[in-house]
């Protein structure tokens, strides 16, 4: 069984098309569960209404914001599936978007895998394999599906708006660090992955829409920073611990890119 996991925060702009694409393309042996942090815009009412409809959707809420970090471990434990998908509100998947997923997690030594996107970084970046102009969503996946089938790439880093993991890896590696509050959660668990000796993987012929930080656009510009800062800060105090001096460590050593690197060179 798969499980796929979802975090609101002041969603109620996208929740309804993602859960609608969820309960669309995930098949029918897919749960869902989503786990509020404190939302007061509309998004619970939205998520009551599909779980009262939908046995395989399980709807837990918190009174206020967690931290990201803290609510997926929630949700993450509530689950049953023996794979996880951290999905993100504010995106729509495709039709096959989860057997490509699937199957990757099955390769050898593989610890994460994550799909193809129209708004994300690295690897992921959907302008790397299609230099065409596509006409919709799912045209995308259709395209994408027929020329890139079963392929993958392996890649030092995978953008947290849609992850899929075993389980039993999990329980290996151990959960979200909750000190990471907002941002760098999946810095963080890509690098400890890679530190474990696993493999992370771009499935080429999945394709996942993602809008991008629509949730936490509702917090005001400055909190906002600040949240994201200190969840860098932190990560890089615990690179600090592994490392030590951080002088010769590079982002693009860490993670595959310059990302981190403003962060690394502070102090």
């Amino acid at each position: 069984m798969t499980s796929v996991v979802i975090v609101t925060f002041y969603s109620a702009a996208t929740i309804e098309s993602c859960l609608c694409s969820v309960l669309d393309h995930a098949g029918p042996r897919a749960d869902i569960t989503v786990v509020d942090n404190g939302s007061k815009d509309g998004t619970c009412e939205i998520v009551t209404v599909f779980a009262s409809r939908e046995s395989r959707l399980k709807f837990l809420r918190n009174d206020e914001n967690l931290g990201y970090s803290r609510a997926l471990n929630i949700g993450l434990r509530a689950a049953k599936g023996d794979t996880l998908v951290c999905l993100n509100p504010d995106t729509e998947v495709t039709k096959g978007w989860l057997e490509p997923l699937e199957a990757a997690l099955q390769l050898p030594d593989v610890g994460a895998v994550g799909p193809v996107s129209d708004t994300v970084g690295g690897a992921q970046f959907l302008g790397h394999y299609a230099n065409k102009q596509l006409p919709d969503k799912g045209g995308i996946a259709r395209w994408m599906g027929r020329h890139y089938r079963g392929q993958t790439e392996e890649t030092k880093l995978l953008i947290g708006f849609c992850v899929a993991f075993k389980r039993e890896v999990i329980e290996k590696v151990g959960m979200m660090d909750e000190d990471l509050f907002l941002g760098a959660d999946d810095l963080d668990y890509s690098w400890r992955l890679r530190q474990a000796g696993y493999r992370l993987l771009v499935c080429k012929d999945a394709f996942v829409h993602h809008e991008g930080g629509v949730s936490f656009a509702s917090l005001p510009s400055d909190r906002k920073a600040e949240l994201v800062r200190q969840s860098d800060l932190a990560l890089r105090r615990k690179l600090e611990a592994h490392y030590g001096d951080l002088s010769r460590i590079t982002s693009d050593y860490l993670f595959g890119c310059d990302i981190f690197e403003h962060i690394l060179r502070e102090g």
